[in-house]
Parts: structure tokens; C-alpha cells; sequence
């Protein structure tokens, strides 16, 4: 879905940002079953004129960073250009209302300089201060991710990645549960072929109303067509990748959250 938007420059461009989407899966080193996966996805971003990717922790479960593969194209898969994976990093010490929060599960995904604008073909997505918005109740959402149940088939050895768009999502607010996350809902009609909605974490959640990036589907439940997901502010996804960009081993911050 290609929109149009203003960066702070005044200057306006032109991003899709389910072209930044990539599937992610992971080289187990076995010949007999050399890929697999859990599902889920990741997004490619571009901060400060360095290209990063985005994915929910938990995504990885028993495999080690080192073992993603992520294609140079959405499309790709293991026998296409493979990034080079430069270092991974997630949150740790977390304090004040971050504590035992969502907010470890942010994992970002540094790449080689090998594996910037070029190798992605300028599809990451711009992170500016016109591109992302902080969400607000009753904001029509948009995200684009992976179902399990859908999402790939392994057929000698070869990983073909599937994706869904939920478009009709509205926000519900800040979860009860948890102060760092925020709730969106969906009811889906009942000709849908799927019973669940695992495998999107990590999927990007798009603002349709303020037309930008707001976060990152961390989980999600489906009961009777009724579907709630819950995803991260990109305002803490951005303190965090601000600070891997600075180079800083602490950060503090404050961020307005909007009911």
C-alpha cells in the first residue's frame, strides 16, 4: 500500500511499507531439513541513514540470531542474497513502567555495511518524524505479517513465505494488563480459511488515519471472528534503535501515551 507522506524536511516521498517486510526463518545446519521456521516476520527501517530490522524477540524461540536468514527481497527465498547479520540486540534492565513489560521483547537486527541501501533495493522503511505517529483510540490500523497456519511449506528444502494484510483493525486503546502496549481489534467475516492468528509478531502496524508507522504486533487471539492484537508503541521501538544508533548502553526516556 503506497502512501504518500511529508518527512520534517518539508520534502514528501513516496513508501510502501509492506515492501519492507521480510519472512522470517533460520538455517538449522542440518542437510536433511536445512531451513525452518515459527513463523513471524520482521521489517526493514531506515534510521539515520542506516538500515536496520525489526522483529519481535520471541519470534527466534529456540534458535540462535546468528541462524535467520533474511533475503534481499520480500519474495526471496534461501537461494537468493542472503544479509549478512552484523549483531542483535534487545532491551535488558528494563525499569519504571518498562520492568517486566513488552518491551524486551523489541529485537533489532544490525547488518553489515555490505547490506545497506543497495542489497535492500530501497525498501526499508523510513523512520522520520513524518513517517511514524503515536496512536490514538479509535484509529483505523493496518498491519501486514504471517499466518502460521498459511504462512510457508518446505518442499526439499525450500522456504516459500506467505503473507496477510488485516486492514479493518481499529484501536481499542492501552492494554489493561500492560501500560506499554496498546490493543487493537478485528471481526472478521465467516468465510475466513484460518482458525488463529499466530505468526504475525513482529508484523509493522500501520496508522491508516494519521497515514504513518505506530508499532509492532508483539501477540494476538482470535475467538468466534473476533480477533485482538496487541502491539508496542513505535515510540519505545525508536528510543531503542536510537540508541543503538548512539552507541548508548543506558537510555532514559519519556513518551506521550495517548487512551
Amino acid at each position: 500500500m503506497p502512501v504518500t507522506q511529508q518527512l520534517s524536511s518539508g520534502i514528501n516521498i513516496e513508501q510502501d511499507l509492506n515492501n519492507a517486510v521480510r519472512f522470517v526463518f533460520f538455517d538449522t545446519g542440518m542437510d536433511e531439513w536445512r531451513y525452518a521456521t515459527y513463523a513471524g516476520v520482521l521489517f526493514l527501517v531506515q534510521y539515520n541513514s542506516k538500515i536496520y530490522g525489526v522483529t519481535a524477540r520471541h519470534v527466534f524461540q529456540n534458535f540462535n540470531w546468528r541462524q535467520l536468514v533474511v533475503t534481499k527481497g520480500k519474495f526471496g527465498n534461501q537461494n537468493e542474497l542472503v544479509a549478512e547479520l552484523r549483531y542483535f540486540y534487545y532491551p535488558t534492565a528494563l525499569e519504571g513502567a518498562a520492568e517486566g513489560s513488552d518491551i524486551g521483547d523489541i529485537a533489532i537486527i544490525d547488518f553489515t555495511e555490505n547490506c545497506q541501501h543497495e542489497f535492500f533495493l530501497q525498501t526499508p522503511y523510513l523512520i522520520d518524524a513524518g513517517t511514524i505517529a503515536f496512536s490514538q483510540s479509535d484509529d483505523h490500523l493496518l498491519i501486514h505479517g504471517s499466518l502460521q497456519t498459511q504462512s510457508s511449506t518446505n518442499e526439499a528444502g525450500v522456504v516459500h513465505p506467505q503473507y496477510c494484510t488485516f486492514t479493518d483493525l481499529v484501536d481499542s486503546g492501552i492494554s489493561d494488563q500492560n501500560p506499554t502496549l496498546r490493543k487493537a481489534t478485528i471481526t472478521f467475516s465467516q468465510d475466513i480459511t484460518f482458525d488463529n492468528i499466530t505468526g504475525i509478531s513482529g508484523g509493522p502496524v500501520f496508522n491508516i488515519t494519521q497515514n504513518k508507522l505506530c508499532g509492532m504486533v508483539v501477540r494476538g487471539g482470535l475467538t468466534n471472528f473476533n480477533a485482538t492484537i496487541w502491539y508496542l508503541d513505535i515510540g519505545d521501538i525508536v528510543a531503542f534503535i536510537r540508541s543503538i544508533d548512539q552507541n548508548v548502553e543506558h537510555t532514559r526516556y519519556q513518551r506521550t501515551a495517548f487512551r
